[in-house]
């Protein structure tokens, strides 16, 4: 094989975005090619038209494309990620008092949860209007599809049902099960200011939470990370991850782990902040 070659795949290994280096070293490594089976990674080295120096700058910042993409910071993994944590408390008390001052949003949740042994996914959209007012919009597959649920000035909650349901309409009941999301909380508490109340509470009962010192990059943006662990857990593991967007100051992200496995994530996409939302998307 040419020199030439050798090069070309070499640079190609160590230059590629991670999620196209597995690929490209299963090309790199073809087990159909006899020289493989004497050539050490020394000789593809020494034989290439790069130096030692250039090749390991090229290999150091492959390993920082890597995180730059994510292929560190694993959102997913059920241990720690924050190297240096500080208290999360304090990053909580603001985000609080920031979203309360919110005068409407709208978002769009993906919602992955565990139900009888599998993973379930689940997608709407929500609308939120101060001081209680909510909509949400059922889509995807399923019974429920199609369906809408709002909640009035007055608390009172409507119900209509999508074309599998035939469009019924009816009041519901603050406690009813149809109300209860895979993810074991109520639908009609998952605006942003209920989330992290409800995060309070459980850290008044004695839930840590750590925050990352500064902004993590992602892609698009920078996310502020707070993690959780319960009372007696393992400082190793969390139970709770939780993405802040580190521009917007709004949740982007929010993942729940149980005996240190994924047990939900929820995903909040395509954000609006103060949308101009008029009082009868709240009526049906």
């Amino acid at each position: 094989m040419p020199v030439k070659w050798l090069d070309y795949r070499f640079l190609a290994l160590v230059l590629s975005p991670c999620k196209h280096r597995s690929k490209i070293g299963k090309w790199f490594f073809r087990e159909n090619e006899p020289w493989l089976e004497f050539l050490s990674l020394n000789q593809i080295v020494s034989s290439s038209l790069w130096s030692g120096m250039l090749t390991l700058i090229l290999i150091t910042s492959g390993t920082m494309a890597c995180a730059q993409e994510g292929g560190v910071f694993d959102a997913a993994a059920p241990q720690s990620l924050i190297l240096a944590p500080t208290n999360g408390a304090p990053v909580v008390t603001a985000l609080l008092k920031s979203l309360k001052e919110l005068k409407s949003y709208k978002f769009h949740a993906d919602i992955r949860a565990i139900k009888d042994g599998k993973f379930k996914d689940n997608i709407g959209t929500f609308y939120f209007k101060s001081p209680n007012l909510m909509r949400v919009e059922v889509e995807g597959r399923g019974p429920k599809a199609g369906s809408k649920l709002v909640r009035n000035a007055q608390g009172a909650l409507r119900f209509k049902g999508g074309p599998m349901l035939f469009g019924i309409t009816m009041n519901m009941q603050p406690d009813s099960r149809l109300l209860r999301l895979p993810t074991g909380h109520l639908i009609t508490e998952c605006d942003y200011v209920s989330l992290f109340q409800n995060l309070a509470k459980e850290m008044a009962a004695g839930l840590k939470v750590k925050a990352s010192p500064s902004a993590i990059s992602l892609n698009p943006g920078k996310a502020i990370v707070l993690e959780t662990q319960e009372p007696g857990q393992s400082v190793n593991l969390v139970s709770q991850r939780i993405l802040i967007d580190a521009k917007t100051n709004v949740p982007i992200s929010w993942i729940r782990f149980k005996d240190g496995r994924l047990n939900a994530s929820v995903k909040f996409e395509n954000q609006q902040l103060n949308p101009v939302v008029g009082d009868d998307m709240f009526s049906l």
